[in-house]
């Protein structure tokens, strides 16, 4: 995907320019607002593009510029990179003619875990269920539990985070990471509260630390950057214009009915509206930044699923009129 995206947006020349680290933002939302890429890009991977590009960018095409070169292990028939895979793709975006790669040799399978896990473990955007996962491998790995001393050096953690870790590293059933690999656990308090329960409870009640009530689901998670923000609110409101659309499809059209529902639901829509304004207008501060409130976007995101609940039991209901309405036709 690197390289057709590469070759068909023409990120390679942008990657090259001294002004890249400010095009590529724009690009790389573009790219991912594209029909063909858009059902193949997520959030996470749209993130991980921004920072290889970002990474390319910084390189202005040259790979004599990269610090520390790729590791590698040479298997004989084929190399495979043991640390440095971003910089890799970094360079294949630049379509670069080389790369800075050097081939390394492990005393041990946990020594080459470990090394390369190093490099990512410290790194800011990393999602905290994918840090637990890495150091539950790594330890699975050794055969032995790592000390909160290890887990402080892997990850620059505070020791108290640390300690949270190593609860959650020894909890003494597999269900705790099943469930922190399916995503249930949004940080590492929240795991670390659910390593306290034991594992039957676990098993009843997974979500017991999660803040979203059970009687209000979401139909989808918000996600954590500024586009993402955007991008939901651009499905509210698609969300508010379906349910106006909907109220009113079934009547005919300048009919005092279908004037009637649409005052109707554009009434119900408005305090929505108003709220979804605000957040709008809001999103981004004085100097172009990103400053949004996520529970008032998912507050608000809650409403509105709710008002689709509300359109889908009105639906069925209109339905069973019509058919009844067509039946006593045919019988008369």
């Amino acid at each position: 995907m690197i390289t057709d995206i590469r070759d068909k947006f023409e990120l390679c020349k942008l990657t090259r320019e001294d002004q890249g680290m400010v095009d590529i933002e724009a690009e790389i939302t573009s790219i991912r607002q594209h029909p063909k890429y858009k059902p193949l890009i997520s959030a996470k991977a749209a993130a991980e593009l921004r920072h290889i590009g970002k990474f390319a960018c910084s390189l202005h095409g040259d790979p004599h510029n990269l610090i520390q070169a790729i590791r590698y292990i040479d298997h004989g028939t084929h190399k495979e990179v043991s640390s440095g895979n971003n910089r890799l793709l970094a360079h294949i975006l630049m379509n670069a003619p080389y790369v800075k790669a050097e081939p390394i040799e492990y005393a041990s399978e946990s020594e080459r875990v470990e090394l390369e896990l190093a490099e990512n473990l410290q790194r800011a955007d990393l999602p905290q269920a994918d840090l637990l996962l890495a150091l539950k491998h790594l330890q699975n790995t050794r055969g032995k539990d790592l000390t909160a001393t290890e887990v402080q050096s892997l990850t620059q953690r505070s020791r108290g985070n640390a300690a949270a870790i190593i609860k959650i590293l020894r909890y003494p059933d597999p269900v705790l990471f099943e469930q922190i690999a399916e995503g249930y656990f949004k940080s590492i308090h929240a795991a670390h509260k659910a390593a306290l329960m034991d594992p039957e409870q676990l098993k009843a009640d997974p979500t017991p630390t999660t803040a979203v009530e059970p009687e209000q689901p979401t139909l989808f998670k918000v996600l954590g950057s500024g586009r993402d923000m955007k991008d939901t609110l651009a499905l509210i409101n698609d969300f508010m214009a379906t349910y106006v659309r909907n109220k009113i499809a079934h009547l005919p059209e300048d009919s005092p009915e279908y004037k009637a529902a649409l005052k109707l639901a554009t009434a119900v829509v408005a305090p929505h509206r108003e709220h979804w304004l605000r957040i709008f207008t809001s999103l981004k501060d004085d100097e172009g930044r990103y400053n949004y409130d996520k529970r008032e976007i998912q507050k608000l995101l809650n409403n509105v699923i709710a008002l689709l609940r509300s359109l889908y039991s009105d639906l069925q209901v209109d339905a069973q009129y019509a058919i009844a309405g067509r039946n006593s036709k045919l019988d008369g």
